[in-house]
């Protein structure tokens, strides 16, 4: 059983000509809808409104088989993001985002746990992510994608300690080497990797987008292009 955690939303793209396009979307959503897809028994705790944005998400995460947990309904409005298009395809964005899902139940028989981006950096949700790790890391695999969204941050120093922390509890890690130095500028992306593998991952991923990816591990390290 496979136990997905952060938010949920819609992402609405309003063309240069003003016709906007919406469509369901969020980090740890967009994983469990495509591991749901794949068959697997999948369950997402989040925080959406019971409006038009929450139902969208609602019908996307159903059709692929994505369970949603019942305390997911308590938010007052479902969050969005706006992309603004200009004439040349260059995006402005607007937020509108709430990630305050409360204490997070932690079920017994969970097997493997999935969060990152707004859900592990964000206040005051990110608190309730990280307590819920705690509870289910000596129960389950944990994998980490901080994801950042830079954009929402605004304490930087507060967020690198908090994806320290969540470091510690997981066994898989994947992160941007953008990511990386966002969180870490003055640090080499592999001398991150080595601390962080030291700090309990059993595996650190680094992907370079069209340069590839790398991913280090005790027993060396794995190069791979695209």
């Amino acid at each position: 059983r496979g136990r997905f955690v952060g938010e949920a939303l819609v992402d609405v793209v309003e063309r240069a000509d003003g016709s906007p396009t919406e469509h369901a979307g969020g980090s740890p959503a967009n994983v469990a809808v495509g591991l749901g897809r794949l068959g697997l028994d999948v369950t997402l705790a989040t925080s959406i409104g019971d409006d038009a944005y929450g139902a969208l998400i609602e019908s996307h995460l159903g059709d692929a088989s994505v369970t949603l947990t019942e305390d997911s309904r308590g938010l007052g409005l479902t969050s969005s993001a706006i992309a603004r298009l200009d004439s040349d395809g260059s995006a402005t964005y607007e937020f509108d985002i709430t990630w305050d899902p409360g204490l997070i139940a932690a079920p017994y028989g969970v097997s493997a746990v999935h969060t990152g981006s707004i859900a592990a950096t964000l206040a005051p949700g990110a608190d309730d992510v990280e307590v819920l790790l705690r509870e289910l890391a000596p129960q389950a695999i944990v994998s980490l994608d901080p994801n950042i969204r830079q954009q929402l941050l605004h304490d930087h120093e507060d967020v690198a300690r908090r994806i320290d922390r969540m470091v510690v509890l997981a066994d898989i890690v994947k992160v941007s080497d953008e990511d990386l130095a966002w969180l870490c500028p003055d640090e080499p992306a592999e001398s991150v990797a080595g601390r962080w593998l030291e700090a309990g991952p059993s595996v650190v991923v680094i992907t370079r987008g069209a340069d590839g990816s790398t991913a280090f591990a005790r027993s060396g390290r794995l190069d791979v292009s695209v």
